[in-house]
């Protein structure tokens, strides 16, 4: 869904929002079981038996049986932002440009690796993630020079969680599962400038410079 609304309270002054959201609701990736080895002599379990020649037909279960719990077979997805664009003529020969964003997105997916019933591996991914941004241009004609001065900002935050189960490892027969947690920040900044010269009607000399820094922890 889509929603844009355009709004000029003014003659030098034109604002246009836009808002947008989806949705979506999905099973799982489907997946077939190919091949069952034990290379490192983990519990007998005959694998084998549950190799299928049908395509996308498997026994997963998306359960641990060792630690009594499933998870949900899904695919699932939530999105929504909203966008600003915002002109102002200052004068017929300068103008200042707004551009700022906001998103949200949260999804949840999970795998059975093992395509059985067994214990191999299983994930339950559960991502949130947000995010800002502003943009800011000066536009101005000078002559036969042609301005472009700009400044940008953006910072996000997202979370990588969730339950993994990562079947037997280790020396001995140990299930292991852990929850996820992980917080990721990030964020940029930039300025930048660009002429255009014009020095015939024919020919134009331009140049450009931005200079950027970035962070993500």
């Amino acid at each position: 869904v889509r929603v844009p609304l355009r709004w000029p309270p003014t003659d030098p002054l034109d604002v246009n929002i836009a808002y947008d959201t989806s949705r979506d609701r999905d099973e799982t990736s489907a997946s077939t079981l190919l091949q069952a080895i034990n290379p490192r002599g983990q519990p007998s379990t005959d694998y084998g038996r549950f190799i299928t020649s049908q395509r996308f037909v498997n026994y997963a279960t998306f359960c641990v049986p060792e630690l009594s719990y499933c998870i949900p077979p899904v695919s699932n997805s939530n999105d929504w932002g909203v966008a600003s664009t915002i002109d102002y003529t200052i004068t017929p020969t300068m103008s200042l440009k707004s551009i700022t964003g906001y998103r949200d997105y949260s999804s949840q997916f999970s795998t059975d690796a093992s395509d059985g019933p067994l214990t191999a591996q299983m994930l339950y991914n559960q991502l949130e993630f947000r995010s800002f941004t502003q943009e800011l241009r000066l536009n101005a004609t000078l002559g036969r020079l042609d301005l472009t001065l700009g400044g940008y900002y953006f910072r996000g935050r997202g979370t990588q969680g969730g339950l993994n189960d990562l079947g037997y490892t280790g020396p001995f027969p140990i299930v292991t599962d852990f929850n996820q947690g992980d917080q990721v920040h990030s964020g940029s900044t930039a300025e930048f400038a660009q002429g255009l010269y014009h020095l015939t009607d024919q020919l134009t000399f331009d140049v450009g410079l931005r200079y950027t820094r970035e962070h993500k922890d």
